[in-house]
């Protein structure tokens, strides 16, 4: 009887401690993949230099919410993982470093060098597109006091976000 109820413990053992395991994953935020990370809070972090309001941090925590499925499900389709994302990046600062290829080619020949197929770099190029959508959104409603303070490396979203649209404009109104 008591091998049995020993038996009975461990097994219930063996079921209850991988489910608590995963709820422990789920909380710290592992397991979400390249593209069901928080795009939201990274941007967030990156900004806090400019002193967003609570009101501002609310909206793009908001936007990001929206965000998170589409890029969760490119991610997904395209079985995108870490790993990949982290060769990507790697094969990106080498070719950048080498210095022989600017501009959109740099991409072209990361995403070769990464060994990804043609569905992951499309895929990658959505992603991509919509993180940047989401970050010209966001610094579209900063005001121009935080947009002064921003990184030099955000700067030029900046003003493609205040501009948008602008030469077309100006295009139209010169014929």
């Amino acid at each position: 009887m008591k091998l049995k109820s020993v038996a009975l413990v461990l097994l219930t053992a063996l079921m209850v401690v991988p489910a608590f395991a995963a709820d422990d994953a789920e909380k710290k935020g592992k397991g979400k993949g390249q593209g069901g990370g928080n795009v939201a809070a990274a941007l967030i972090k990156k900004l806090e230099v400019v002193g967003l309001t609570d009101e501002q941090t609310e909206k793009i925590k908001e936007m990001g919410k929206k965000l998170a499925p589409e890029m969760k499900e490119l991610t997904a389709a395209a079985k995108l993982t870490p790993e990949l994302s982290k060769k990507l990046a790697a094969a990106q600062k080498e070719i950048r470093e080498a210095g022989q290829i600017k501009g959109k080619e740099v991409m072209k020949a990361a995403h070769e060098k990464a060994g990804l197929t043609a569905e992951q770099s499309e895929a990658m190029g959505k992603l991509n597109e919509a993180r940047m959508k989401f970050q010209a959104s966001v610094l579209a409603m900063l005001t121009d006091e935080q947009k002064a303070k921003l990184p030099k490396t955000m700067q030029r979203g900046a003003a493609a976000a205040k501009g948008k649209g602008k030469k077309k404009k100006e295009a139209a109104a010169a014929e």
